[in-house]
């Protein structure tokens, strides 16, 4: 990620600094005066503080992990985590069959402060419903193969959801440790 760097400019060519529309120019003294502007330069960051950290042997990059849900939907909203900085990703639960899958709207509820449900609650967050994921595995898989071939040095994290089969359990965890994940 690039931090930005503010450097002064100094100009004897007033070229440089055209006019918008028909607005007068300032009169800095005459014809042939410096004129100050500023030009903006991307420049690589500082060296911030090492924020790695190692979870039951895991190592990740910094302690910032996206939960299950939308933003683990797919390869393209992985990735773009990945490329933003994010330490790891829960991608969003997956099971064997999807078309078991109802796909709800609204996908988020309110969660108020109430205990007992009330609607007159003060919203103090959202609650995400949809549970599982409506996509085929096969699909899920091919991506997380992907995302861990793309991004090696960064946590990939199954949420697996499955019926009360043991068989099922133990077919769904084989075929994501396959990925690599």
């Amino acid at each position: 990620m690039a931090s930005l760097k503010l450097t002064t400019q100094i100009s004897t060519s007033a070229a440089e600094f055209p006019a918008a529309g028909p607005r007068r120019r300032p009169n800095f003294g005459g014809p042939g005066k410096n004129r100050v502007g500023f030009r903006v330069y991307a420049t690589q960051p500082d060296a911030g503080p090492d924020l790695s950290v190692t979870v039951n042997g895991l190592k990740m990059p910094n302690p910032f992990v996206i939960g299950s849900g939308p933003p683990g939907t797919n390869y393209k909203v992985m990735k773009r985590a990945f490329d933003d900085g994010w330490g790891a990703v829960i991608a969003k639960t997956v099971s064997l069959d999807a078309e078991k899958v109802i796909n709800v709207t609204p996908r988020y509820a309110k969660l108020r402060a109430e205990a007992n449900g009330s609607a007159l609650g003060q919203v103090i967050g959202w609650q995400n419903i949809e549970l599982i994921s409506d996509r085929p595995l096969e699909t899920m898989l091919k991506e997380f193969k992907q995302l861990k071939e793309e991004y090696p040095d960064r946590i990939l994290i199954a949420s697996i959801m499955e019926e009360y089969n043991k068989a099922a359990w133990e077919e769904l965890i084989d075929r994501v440790e396959q990925t690599g994940v």
